[in-house]
């Protein structure tokens, strides 16, 4: 389940990836959902990319339990917002970046339902802001399960973890690098996307450019 799928960038590459997956993708915003479910024809799995429109994993039919939860949710303070580059300000949602009770309730809100919704071996991916990691964790952690990976950005920030309530494996460390020109190339062209040229934006997925 994509959570928060805005145009559908994460949900379309897990199908394109995982040819034999189906995936739920989820949206409060019919915007969003409409453009969603363009780009799932666009790049031809709409037939394996389920939208819905609705809050989180409220939105989703209680069953089949999930193998995977990705969200990259709106991890803003207020404040934070307001204080943004206006090229994220401007051009984004302002749902998609914050919401009113703060992110502790977003991650726990997340965590929560993952955990019941997850199977035992299934695991919850969530994007965080820079410096974020230790707080998100720590919300996370009192829920129970914990952290079996992380993965960086081009400056060296975390900026994905993963999170596991049953698991018999050891935390790793660290997960691999996110590879910029993969990311860039799989999900830069989707409708709803800032163009090719457009260089960076806040969650450092984009290209960086030196100095």
């Amino acid at each position: 389940v994509d959570v928060g799928t805005g145009v559908g960038a994460l949900a379309i590459a897990l199908a394109r990836v995982y040819p034999r997956c189906r995936v739920w993708a989820v949206d409060i915003s019919q915007t969003a959902i409409r453009a969603a479910r363009q780009n799932a024809e666009r790049y031809g799995v709409h037939d394996r990319v389920h939208v819905w429109c609705g809050h989180w994993l409220d939105a989703t039919p209680p069953r089949p339990l999930w193998d995977l939860v990705i969200a990259n949710p709106p991890y803003m303070t207020r404040r934070e917002w307001r204080q943004a580059p206006p090229e994220i300000r401007d051009h984004e949602p302002p749902a998609a970046l914050f919401h009113p009770r703060g992110p502790a309730y977003v991650y726990t809100t997340l965590g929560r339902q993952a955990k019941r919704r997850l199977r035992p071996a299934g695991v919850l991916i969530v994007e965080v802001g820079a410096g974020q990691t230790p707080r998100v964790l720590r919300w996370l952690s009192r829920l129970g399960g914990q952290p079996i990976g992380q993965w960086r950005d081009l400056l060296g920030h975390i900026r994905c973890i993963a999170w596991q309530w049953r698991t018999g494996r050891r935390p790793q460390a660290e997960g691999p690098r996110l590879a910029s020109e993969d990311a860039y190339a799989t999900f830069g062209h989707c409708e709803g996307y800032p163009s090719p040229g457009h260089e960076s934006n806040e969650s450092g997925a984009r290209r960086v450019q030196p100095g």
